[in-house]
């Protein structure tokens, strides 16, 4: 006979699963960005992030995918602080594009899944304390990794896709 798990065992799974599908496919899209630019043309963020970012969180999105399933509770604690702070970022992401403030909400959502199982695992006031640090966290790294293109500023042509310079340089000439 095998034990059944209870309700919030069974929460705390569900939602560790739904993260660890979203990651899998958002992984394969932030490794693959730098031969297909999918993530620049669809946030439209024109240089915004480093060249180098993108690949980065794909590798790190990867590992919080696996550990996610860990038996060790540290890990697991670890992968839902670095879930909270990068879909914080996220959400700043989207702020300083300049894009609707609805644009933030999907990666808002999955800020709230971490406070789910960190309250489960832990408690409210932990979740609570945990999730403050990331948002702080994630606002410092947005302020020092985005840098929304000022059409003014002009020496930005080195982080656009080449379709963009190309676009850029007719659009002048």
């Amino acid at each position: 006979m095998v034990a059944s798990k209870s309700f919030p065992e069974t929460i705390d799974w569900m939602c560790r699963l739904i993260e660890s599908l979203a990651f899998s496919i958002h992984a394969l899209l932030g490794l693959s960005e730098p031969f297909t630019g999918c993530l620049r043309k669809t946030f439209n963020d024109r240089g915004a992030m480093p060249n180098w970012f993108w690949p980065a969180a794909g590798c790190l999105l990867i590992a919080v995918s696996c550990g996610n399933f860990s038996g060790n509770n540290v890990i697991v604690l670890a992968c839902q602080a670095y879930i909270a702070a990068f879909h914080s970022g996220g959400v700043f992401y989207h702020r300083a594009l300049g894009d609707h403030p609805l644009a933030g909400v999907a990666p808002g959502v999955f800020v709230i899944f971490p406070f789910i199982i960190t309250t489960i695992r832990l408690n409210v006031f932990i979740a609570m304390a945990g999730t403050a640090v990331c948002v702080g966290i994630a606002y410092l790294l947005s302020k020092i990794l985005i840098r929304p293109i000022d059409e003014n500023r002009g020496d930005h042509h080195e982080e656009l896709l080449p379709e963009e310079r190309a676009r850029m340089y007719l659009s002048t000439n």
